[in-house]
């Protein structure tokens, strides 16, 4: 699961969907990227609550499975990903 930087108010650009979809094939798994509402028009905690509400989602469905999961994030998404994993008391 990737959440993408760009200051919480653009993104995902082509470089960090390249770079998803680099991760995958690598890993030889899925990813997730993750399209959370962004400022101005949406302000904090809009971002955080639809990326923890996404990873509470996909782990009630069983897509996430426990223990073999990654959550991952560059920029404002790598400070996202830390707060998801705070707010939801998570553990990937």
């Amino acid at each position: 699961m990737y959440l993408h930087g760009g200051a919480y108010v653009l993104g995902p650009v082509a470089a960090q969907w390249r770079w998803a979809a680099a991760l995958g094939e690598a890993a030889s798994t899925a990813v997730v990227v993750i399209g959370y509402r962004m400022a101005p028009d949406h302000p904090h905690p809009a971002a955080l609550d639809d990326a923890v509400a996404a990873v509470v989602a996909l782990q009630d469905d069983g897509t996430l499975a426990a223990g073999r999961w990654a959550l991952a994030g560059d920029s404002a998404g790598g400070g996202l990903a830390l707060a998801v994993l705070q707010r939801a008391h998570l553990t990937p």
